[in-house]
């Protein structure tokens, strides 16, 4: 009976010491998460917030560039109007309305390249219905806008 008892003794002292142990491991474990856990949301509100801030960034740069365009438009600008029967081609001022929600096209005079008519434009576009917009090369006026109000702080390069 000793035996068994002293048996009994060795095996329960080293199940008490390897349930200390799988306790101990458990601690570090659970803290080791603990820190993981605040790596990775720290890790994540970094990119959280750089991604913010590119966001910012480009809105910023694109509100630039729209309020270029609409003081590009506001000042008008002449184009040439080829048609697609014949060979004529036909000079158009555009401009923006005074209230920004419409695009307005007249005609030109050949001899003194003055627009006509600018109170009764021929052709009238509504802002609200465009649907995409195109940006392609920037023409020499363009350019030349860009250049003046350069000094103003006004105009964006891209």
């Amino acid at each position: 009976r000793e035996a068994l008892a002293l048996r009994l003794d060795t095996e329960t002292a080293t199940l008490r010491a390897s349930i200390a142990a799988e306790e101990k491991r458990k601690t570090e474990l659970s803290s080791a998460a603990v820190a993981y856990k605040s790596k990775i949301t720290e890790h994540q509100s970094r990119l959280r917030t750089e991604q913010l801030q590119i966001a910012r960034r480009k809105e910023t740069h694109l509100e630039e560039l729209v309020q270029q365009v609409v003081k590009y438009l506001e000042h008008g600008y002449r184009v040439q109007k080829v048609p697609s029967k014949g060979a004529h081609t036909k000079s158009r001022f555009f401009s923006l309305s005074d209230d920004h929600r419409r695009l307005l096209f007249c005609e030109v005079d050949e001899a003194s390249r003055q627009p006509l008519r600018m109170d009764r434009p021929s052709a009238v576009v509504w802002l609200r219905d465009l649907r995409r917009i195109v940006l392609g090369q920037c023409s020499a006026g363009f350019d030349h806008f860009a250049k003046l109000k350069k000094g103003s702080g006004d105009a964006v390069e891209d």
